[in-house]
C-alpha cells in the first residue's frame, strides 16, 4: 500500500508538471492593442470592415507563431470566431478582416517550439465598429453679425456661431466641421472654414474667419468612427465684410443735373491689396482726362473704384477660343458694384495677370495687368466697345458693320450704292468736306 501511493505521488507531479508547460503565463506577449486614434472614453472606434493590432512579443522561449484573434468580452473569454490571424514567430501586427458593427476586444498568446503556449494576453481597449453617421446637429445660431430678413451682414470678419449638439449612440461626436456653400439649400461640394470645432465649442460659440462673399453656412458632425452626418443649413445669407456705400470711392463726380453714367472700377486676382486697385484707378482716370469724350468737361460721368474684395477674389478667366479675350463671374461683377449704386453704370475690372488680354462690351471692360504700363490707355480702348458700342477699327468684318455706330459698308459692299450711309447727312452737307469711310471695321 504504501509503495503504491508513492507511485501515485510520483504520477500526480508529473501531470502537473506537463499542464504548467503547455501554459505559461510568464512567456505571453505584451501590449497588446488595437491600432488608432483613441477617443475621449479611452477606446478606439472605426467605420472599416478591418481591424489592425500590435503586440510585443516575449524575449523567452522559442516561438514558433502567435495567434490574435476577437473576442466579445474584456476577459476574452467568448471567441468572436472571425477575423482570426496566425502569424510567423518574426511578425508583431496582425490585420483582421470580415467585422461586422460590433464591439470588439483582442487578444493574443504565443505558441512555442517545445510545444508549449502562453497564455492569452487581452488588450485593455475595446474596438467598436460603426457604419452609420450622426444625427445632424441642431439649429446653427449666429451670435454676432447684424441680420435684416434673411441676411447677416458681418464687417469684423469673425463670425460667432453656435449649435445644438448632434448625437450618435453608437460611437459617439468627435467633432464638428462648419463650411460655406454657394448654394442656399447647403447642396454640392463644401469648402471647410473651421474643423475639429469640438462639442463644447459648438454649446458655447465657434468663430471662424470669413473672407468677403455671399454664401449659405452649413455644419455637421464626425462620430469617432470617422463618419460624417447630415448638413444643418442655415436657412439665409451670409454677408461677411459686405460691401456698402463706405467701400464706393468716388474719384470724379459730374453734373448732378444730368442723367449721369457711372464708371466703376474693380480688382479681381489682388488678394485684398485694394491699395493696388486704387492706384490703378487713379491712373485711368488721368487717362480719362486726355480724352474729350470721358474727361470732366462733359459731366455725364461719375467715376469710382470699389474698395473691397469679391467673394472670390480672382473671377475672370480667359477665353475659350480666344485666349486674350478675357471675362468676368457676372455676380462677382454685380456683388461689387452694388457698393456704388446707379441707374446707369459701366463697369471696368482689373484682373490681376500675367496674361495679356481685354475685352469690352456690354457694360463691362477688362484689362489685364500684365499689360503694364499701358493698362489706363487699354481701358479706354475698351471703354469705346463697353461704353459706347464702338467695333475695333483693325479689318473690315462684315458680320458687325451694322451694328457698330463708328462703321459702316463702302461703295459696292452689302448692295451699297456709294457706301458709308451712316454718315450720308455729312457728306451731303457742303458744310463737311472730305467725309468718307474706308474698309478696316471687326467686331
Amino acid at each position: 500500500m504504501h509503495y503504491s501511493r508513492k507511485t501515485t505521488l510520483i504520477v500526480s507531479t508529473l501531470v502537473l508538471s506537463a499542464f504548467s508547460g503547455c501554459n505559461q503565463p510568464g512567456n505571453a506577449p505584451t501590449h497588446v492593442q488595437f491600432i488608432g486614434s483613441i477617443a475621449d472614453d479611452g477606446n478606439l472606434y472605426t467605420n472599416n470592415r478591418f481591424a489592425s493590432v500590435e503586440f510585443t512579443p516575449t524575449s523567452s522561449g522559442t516561438i514558433t507563431n502567435t495567434e490574435v484573434e476577437l473576442f466579445r468580452d474584456a476577459r476574452c473569454g467568448q471567441k468572436v470566431g472571425i477575423g482570426k490571424q496566425i502569424l510567423q514567430a518574426n511578425i508583431n501586427r496582425a490585420f483582421l478582416e470580415g467585422l461586422q458593427e460590433a464591439t470588439y476586444y483582442v487578444g493574443a498568446k504565443h505558441n512555442f517550439s517545445d510545444g508549449t503556449s502562453s497564455a492569452i494576453t487581452c488588450g485593455a481597449r475595446s474596438l467598436t465598429v460603426d457604419f452609420s453617421g450622426p444625427s445632424a446637429p441642431g439649429a446653427i445660431q449666429v451670435l454676432n453679425a447684424s441680420q435684416n430678413g434673411s441676411t447677416f451682414t458681418l464687417r469684423e470678419g469673425a463670425l460667432s456661431v453656435k449649435f445644438a449638439a448632434a448625437t450618435d449612440p453608437e460611437s459617439g461626436i468627435s467633432s464638428y466641421k462648419l463650411a460655406k456653400f454657394q448654394n442656399a439649400d447647403c447642396s454640392g461640394i463644401p469648402q471647410n472654414l473651421a474643423i475639429g470645432i469640438t462639442p463644447a465649442d459648438a454649446a458655447s460659440g465657434s468663430s471662424v474667419r470669413l473672407d468677403a462673399g455671399e454664401y449659405a453656412l452649413g455644419v455637421y458632425a464626425y462620430n469617432n468612427a470617422g463618419s460624417a452626418g447630415a448638413t444643418t443649413c442655415l436657412n439665409a445669407t451670409v454677408v461677411s465684410n459686405g460691401v456698402t456705400g463706405a467701400d464706393c470711392v468716388a474719384i470724379r463726380r459730374g453734373d448732378s443735373t444730368k442723367d449721369r453714367m457711372h464708371i466703376i472700377i474693380m480688382g479681381s486676382g489682388f488678394g485684398g491689396q485694394t491699395n493696388e486697385i486704387r492706384n490703378y484707378a487713379n491712373k485711368i482716370e488721368a487717362e480719362m482726362q486726355k480724352h474729350s469724350s470721358l474727361n470732366s468737361d462733359v459731366g455725364l460721368l461719375d467715376v469710382s473704384y470699389v474698395n473691397a474684395t469679391a467673394i472670390h477674389d480672382s473671377f475672370c478667366e480667359p477665353g475659350q477660343e480666344i485666349r486674350r479675350l478675357f471675362s468676368c463671374a457676372t455676380t462677382q461683377e454685380n456683388f461689387l458694384s452694388s457698393a456704388c449704386p446707379s441707374e446707369r453704370k459701366t463697369v471696368v475690372v482689373i484682373h490681376k495677370s500675367f496674361e495679356y488680354g481685354g475685352a469690352g462690351g456690354g457694360g463691362v471692360a477688362v484689362v489685364t495687368t500684365a499689360g503694364f504700363p499701358s493698362v489706363a490707355s487699354t481701358v479706354i480702348h475698351e471703354l469705346g466697345h463697353a461704353l459706347f458700342g464702338f467695333g475695333d477699327e483693325y479689318t473690315f468684318d462684315s458680320r458687325s458693320t451694322a451694328q457698330a455706330p463708328n462703321c459702316d459698308y463702302e461703295r459696292g459692299q452689302n448692295g451699297y450704292s456709294r457706301g458709308c450711309e451712316k454718315w450720308a447727312d455729312l457728306m451731303d452737307d457742303p458744310n463737311f468736306s472730305g467725309v468718307g469711310c474706308v474698309s478696316g471695321c471687326t467686331g
